[in-house]
């Protein structure tokens, strides 16, 4: 998936292709889990709650990477 957010310009200060790739894969998922909930006729009756706590992809540096991004909240 990554591959298809490589060439892609940057948006908004993103611009790496693998974190768009999560995105993405999520996106993906949230839409199976919808599509099977219209499936099974349980859309009228759910409520999907999408939460994350686990912050920017940062620590790159703490990695040894020189790797940073709008979305890197490690320590400096």
């Amino acid at each position: 998936m990554i591959k298809k957010f490589k060439d892609k310009p940057p948006i908004g200060g993103h611009k790496d292709p693998a974190y768009s790739a999560m995105i993405a894969s999520v996106d993906e998922s949230v839409g199976r889990i919808v599509k099977t909930l219209d499936k099974l006729g349980l859309t009228d009756n759910t409520l999907v709650i999408f939460s994350s706590d686990n912050g920017g992809v940062g620590g790159y540096q703490r990695a040894g990477l020189s790797k940073e991004g709008i979305t890197d909240n490690a320590a400096a």
